[in-house]
């Protein structure tokens, strides 16, 4: 059954990237033409009243990649300890749990002002790294389920609100700009 679920997948990512291939025929051509003479790359600047927001903004999304990368890398070494398993896809299945919850979080809370996410998803993140702590002090499955769910609803709600802050409260003119120094930073 394993190896039909592989190959169905191997099909259907051959299928996409055939489509997403034969897409390419359709993009413009002469994109440089379209250019101003004058345009150049440049670093984005941050005007002096929005580099408060910037900075809030920047640490959240900073946070929320820092939890997401301890908990999958970390997380995997405690997951396979605490399921005590060799297969992958059962020790794959526990650490699920964490995206899972990010994307649920991030759906649920659309509406959440920016602020409170930031609050929320800061508090949930120190709370799901110390119940993974306690997961691995205790070699709790429990707590490492627990630490994924807290991780993953501050992951959620930094994330997102970090990217709210910058929508909400970046003048349309900078949004871009603003928005890339954030992912720019953060990284």
């Amino acid at each position: 059954a394993l190896g039909i679920l592989a190959t169905a997948t191997t099909a259907v990512l051959a299928a996409v990237t055939a489509a997403v291939t034969a897409s390419c025929w359709f993009l413009p051509r002469d994109v440089v033409a379209q250019l101003p003479e004058s345009w150049r790359p440049r670093l984005p600047r941050i005007r002096r009243g929005l580099r408060g927001l910037f900075a809030a903004a920047a640490l959240a999304v900073s946070i929320a990649y820092v939890t997401g990368g301890v908990m999958l890398s970390l997380g995997s070494q405690i997951a396979k300890d605490l399921v005590a398993s060799d297969n992958a896809f059962t020790n794959g299945a526990v650490l699920a749990l964490l995206p899972v919850v990010m994307g649920v979080t991030a759906l649920a809370a659309r509406r959440v002002p920016a602020p409170i996410l930031i609050l929320v998803g800061g508090t949930f993140t120190v709370l799901g790294v110390a119940a993974l702590f306690a997961s691995a002090q205790l070699h709790s499955l429990p707590w490492f389920l627990v630490a994924a769910a807290a991780c993953g609803v501050g992951y959620g709600g930094t994330f997102l609100g970090g990217l709210t802050l910058v929508a909400d409260l970046a003048p349309a003119e900078h949004r871009g700009a603003v928005t890339s120094a954030v992912y720019l930073l953060a990284c």
